[in-house]
Formats: C-alpha cells, sequence, structure tokens
C-alpha cells in the first residue's frame, strides 16, 4: 500500500493527536485536585474512610473520606475522535471541491 506525502503526515498528526490527549488525561489524573479545573477527569465521593490521622487548621482530624478521581472516558473519547474524523473527512472534502471549482474557470468539465 502507497502511502502519499499528505496521507503520511495525516497519520503522524493523527497519532500525536492521541498520543498528546492520552497524556493530557494521564497527567491530569495524578495531579488534579477536586478544587481545580480539569477537563478529562472528575472526582467520584468516596466511601472508605481513611485511618490516617491528619491535621487541618491546626487540629487532629481522623477518618477522612476523600474524593476519587475517574476518567472521564465520553469526554475523551469525544475529544480525541472528533477532530480526527473532521480532518480525516473535511479536508479530502475541501481539496476535491476547490479542485472541481478550479476546473470550471479552466473550462475543463
Amino acid at each position: 500500500m502507497k502511502l502519499h506525502g499528505w496521507t503520511r503526515l495525516g497519520t503522524v498528526v493523527s497519532v500525536a493527536w492521541i498520543v498528546v490527549v492520552a497524556a493530557v488525561t494521564i497527567y491530569q489524573l495524578h495531579y488534579a485536585s477536586p478544587g481545580s479545573a480539569s477537563f478529562f477527569v472528575h472526582f467520584v465521593p468516596g466511601s472508605i474512610p481513611d485511618p490516617t490521622p491528619y491535621t487541618i487548621s491546626g487540629q487532629e482530624v481522623r477518618g477522612v473520606v476523600w474524593d476519587i478521581p475517574a476518567v472521564s472516558y465520553p469526554v475523551v473519547a469525544t475529544i480525541t475522535t472528533v477532530p480526527l474524523v473532521c480532518l480525516w473527512l473535511g479536508v479530502p472534502l475541501l481539496v476535491s471541491t476547490y479542485r472541481w471549482i478550479r476546473r470550471g474557470f479552466h473550462g475543463e468539465p
């Protein structure tokens, strides 16, 4: 199978896009906090109290229930696939439309 230069470039850009979305998702999963704005990660209320004592505002607190970070898979799937589908379908359509219009100005059928 022979790939032309633009197809190869599109393939490389598509793979790079998928890698970037995955890297941002993993980064947000590990470094997001419940108060921060993270696009690919949401927090699920925890149900198991943490037995470790914590000092909050100078007082010792036990049995803290932490929120658990979870990946928003529909958001990740949408952000990953929609731009790729639009580019892989849209760019050839725009190029063929441009060529069709150009042929019309040059008197070709």
